[in-house]
């Protein structure tokens, strides 16, 4: 059996976890009280850029990737 990498099932589920992969994060990086406001600015950044690209690619900062 073959899996096919560009079903939506797939492309969702990878979406959905890289979603909550950032929660975790969040909630990783608000553990002192006074790092609430850059980390939740973050989430927002990530969040917004990913439906304005389409993607859930990380680890490539948008400026570095020339956009």
């Amino acid at each position: 059996m073959r899996i096919d990498t560009d079903s939506r099932t797939l492309q969702g589920a990878t979406t959905f976890l890289s979603f909550i992969g950032l929660n975790v994060l969040l909630l990783l990086t608000c553990l002192p009280i006074i790092t609430i406001g850059a980390a939740t600015s973050a989430l927002f950044r990530v969040s917004r850029s990913t439906r304005r690209e389409g993607s859930t690619r990380t680890g490539t900062p948008a400026r570095a990737a020339g956009r």
